[in-house]
């Protein structure tokens, strides 16, 4: 029966429009896999400890562009989980200067129009607490952390000591650091800072790694295609280990564009020639559609 493979969930997805499957499968999707589990675990246990020592534990997550740093946090963003709920999502932004920092601060907290936020110099720490208290922070969590160091050298200081005077009483916020590896220099320039954080690194998946192998068996059951692809096949692990050496991101998009190339074919799988064409020409499935569709409003 087509579509057997897939989880029971999606299987009325085949039922779609080919532009609404492609849609579905070009959309993100999270799914967890052992190391953003240990992350997961790890962000938890600290802000349980929340404010039960001078300073409170902190954690940097490096790893290279596609490694799904950004795709975590946002689905932790979303989630109903009470410990995500907790956090406080700051994302960095190129230059963005003190004040700029200790505005969007403010606003990533719920209070966009608080006064501190408006006067270079004025933040209160005490002031600060008191809207962790009252909104359920306990920790602050940075993508990007690497954007921080294109600041000049005064500024980015400022913005550094402001961040490990916040985790300090009395605000004992956990500093999450997500961003590349590049960031562990910013952590020398504020030793405080350094030493009170742990790191994590992202390695990319081996080849031969059990995990690769659980993961693409739950990706085969998510793209609404009519035949099973057999993604833990050799050949095809291989072939996307080859074009993406074995970063997450890069996987995931490389079998997004493979399953746009199977549906607008009408191959209805994901194989090794469309992986290597999903790698060449990424929208060059659109080539495949019939006229009726190209003629058509997106």
């Amino acid at each position: 029966m087509a579509g057997e493979h897939l989880d029971p969930s999606r299987r009325h997805l085949l039922d779609l429009p080919i532009m609404a499957r492609i849609a579905v499968i070009k959309k993100d999707l999270w799914v967890h896999h052992s190391q953003y589990d240990q992350i997961e675990f790890i962000m938890k246990m600290m802000m349980d400890n929340h404010g039960n020592q001078i300073s409170a534990e902190c954690l940097a997550v490096l790893g290279p562009t596609g490694a799904g740093k950004s795709s975590f946090l946002e689905a932790r963003r979303r989630s109903k989980d009470d410990w995500a709920q907790q956090l406080i999502y700051f994302q960095v932004k190129p230059e963005i200067g003190y004040r700029r920092f200790v505005a969007q601060l403010f606003e990533a907290v719920g209070e966009p129009n608080h006064a501190d936020a408006a006067v270079r110099g004025s933040f209160s720490y005490e002031n600060f607490a008191e809207l962790l208290k009252a909104r359920g922070k306990r920790g602050l969590a940075f993508d990007d952390f690497h954007d921080l160091g294109k600041n000049n050298r005064d500024q980015l200081g400022q913005i550094l000591m402001l961040v490990r005077g916040l985790t300090a009483k009395p605000c004992s916020l956990s500093i999450f650091a997500f961003g590349l590896p590049g960031a562990e220099n910013l952590f020398k320039k504020e030793g405080q800072l350094a030493r009170r954080i742990e790191r994590i690194s992202l390695n990319p998946w081996q080849e031969n790694d059990p995990e690769l192998l659980d993961f693409l068996d739950v990706l085969e059951q998510l793209y609404p295609l009519r035949e099973r692809s057999g993604l833990t096949d050799p050949t095809i692990v291989r072939t996307l280990h080859q074009y993406s050496n074995g970063v997450i991101g890069l996987m995931v998009n490389l079998l997004k564009n493979a399953a746009c190339y199977a549906v607008a074919t009408g191959i209805e799988k994901i194989t090794v020639d469309n992986i290597a064409l999903g790698y060449k020409a990424r929208s060059g499935w659109v080539q495949y559609l019939g006229d009726s569709y190209l003629q058509s409003p997106v």
